[in-house]
């Protein structure tokens, strides 16, 4: 093969390889990229470029499920490569780290920090840490730590160092992190960031770093926070990232927003000062506050923080706050509402959590896809399935159908009923009513337009039993409750015989 091939042709080959013209890696492609490596030394980093675009680190030891299990050690076999190559860092561009708290063996090696340091290119990051499960000996491990704190820069620090600098690379631009406490002092120099993921993870403020950053914010456009990063760190990105005249993350340019939400703060408390800073840090509070910083949202994703009691009636729809300009822009709205029923409830006061309300939908003129999962739990056998459930279930078909229904393309309510074994047969009786009843008496103008294929509507139910017993042993249960009717049965004839 000639060797004087130019390198942007060899690229375009090698891409075609492994991609065919897509985006999505081909099965059999790394395999054939790795064949190609032996055609020519010419062909060698075009092929490297692609093999090591993608890469994970991790020990041999990782948590999955609350287990440990056994792995294969990425980190030690990529660092003994990068010894003898260390030009290969420069070609990765998505990195995956994940460390265990309670194991600090590959963090120590020097050999795993020369690595990380050569790794320059980097686009797209994702820094994980396993915590041990509760019931292992390895949760009470005197060697737990937590990546990017000062433990951490105090224990290993060329390796914090060298997490560091690639947290401030000019290319970086998709940042994902789950269980990391990072001080705010990094994230302010973190210029480039376009998509940002918070799991488990918070930024701690500082003192007298605010001045230390950027001259500019960070201009996102992909913000999603699970949970537990809602409720703390929108208040300290907002108000303590930086001085409290300028922001640190810029919320103009947001074009994809996952965010929790959550019931409205009790105003009837004394704490006086306290109460603005407890205020600052609900869910609901904070959400409001980046959705009005908003204009270009095309995908918004709410869901509840946590879940609330079937009794409890929103007063404001969590749109309300949404910004007029994203109202236009907006294409993909869905909204996660989870909602647990007491032992005396049989109805449910606000299914939609106000979602609907203030006509705060209506104005979404462009939208082109709704999507609203409910999940009932606690005593959701008790449920009645009524005209009243009917008739708040139907406020979907009545809004959609007051300006809305010209836009929209997809509409899909999804309802999961959490069960009990013991109440199981009575939910999936729940089920089926909700499937066909509803279904049919709720959404007559939804149902029209499916009709007409201007809209695909649909209505799904299922039951939940990510917090129950094994299928095995609910069918178990059935077989059993099959037996005690058939005994019934037997019983009642030789009575009347």
């Amino acid at each position: 093969m000639k060797e004087n091939i130019p390198r942007d042709i060899l690229n375009s080959i090698v891409s075609e390889v492994a991609y065919g013209g897509g985006s999505d890696p081909q099965p059999s492609g790394q395999h054939d990229v790795r064949a190609l490596c032996l055609v020519s030394k010419s062909c060698v980093p075009a092929c490297q470029d692609v093999l090591f675009n993608t890469i994970t680190l991790q020990s041999d030891k990782i948590v999955e499920g609350g287990e440990i299990l056994g792995a294969s050690n990425y980190t030690s076999r990529f660092s003994a490569l990068i010894a003898g190559s260390p030009h290969i860092g420069t070609y990765v561009r998505s990195l995956t780290y994940r460390i265990m708290e309670w194991d600090a063996s590959d963090i120590s090696k020097p050999e795993v920090t020369f690595a990380l340091e050569q790794l320059r290119n980097v686009v797209q990051l994702t820094l994980l840490v396993d915590e041990a499960p509760r019931d292992s000996r390895m949760f009470w491990s005197s060697t737990c730590f937590k990546m990017l704190n000062s433990d951490h820069f105090h224990r290993f620090p060329r390796h914090a160092h060298a997490v560091k600098a690639i947290l401030e690379l000019p290319t970086l631009q998709s940042l994902t992190l789950r269980g990391i406490e990072m001080p705010s002092s990094i994230m302010l120099k973190i210029t480039g960031l376009e998509c940002l993921e918070l799991q488990r993870s918070c930024i701690i403020p500082l003192r007298g770093q605010e001045a230390e950053g950027p001259g500019r914010p960070i201009r996102l456009k992909t913000l999603k926070l699970d949970a537990d990063a809602s409720n703390f760190i929108l208040a300290v990105i907002l108000r303590t990232l930086w001085s409290p005249n300028r922001f640190g993350i810029s919320f103009i340019y947001l074009e994809k927003l996952s965010i929790a939400v959550g019931p409205p703060v009790d105003g009837d408390n004394d704490q006086d000062e306290d109460s603005d800073e407890e205020e600052q840090r609900q869910p609901a509070y904070a959400t409001s506050d980046v959705l009005r910083r908003t204009m270009a949202l095309k995908e918004l994703h709410l869901y509840d923080y946590f879940p609330v009691p079937s009794t409890l009636e929103y007063s404001t729809s969590p749109l309300q706050d949404l910004h007029r300009a994203s109202r236009i822009t907006l294409k993909k709205l869905s909204y996660n509402i989870r909602m647990s029923m007491g032992a005396e409830d049989t109805s449910i006061q606000d299914i939609y959590h106000s979602f609907l309300k203030n006509g705060a939908t209506t104005a979404l003129t462009n939208l082109d896809e709704l999507d609203i999962s409910i999940w009932i739990g606690g005593h959701v056998y008790a449920l009645e399935v009524d005209a009243r459930l009917r008739e708040a279930l139907g406020e979907l078909d009545t809004v959609l159908n007051q300006g809305l229904a010209s836009s929209l393309t997809k509409v899909r309510l999804a309802i999961a009923l959490s069960t009990e074994l013991a109440a199981s047969w009575a939910v999936r009786e729940l089920k089926d009513t909700v499937e066909t009843r509803v279904y049919e008496m709720a959404f007559p103008q939804l149902r029209e337009r499916a009709r007409q294929g201007g809209l695909n509507f649909t209505l799904e139910a299922e039951l939940d039993r990510s917090d129950t017993a094994s299928s095995d042993e609910e069918e178990e249960d059935e077989e059993g409750l099959a037996e005690d009717e058939s005994e019934e049965e037997l019983t009642e004839d030789q009575d009347e015989e």
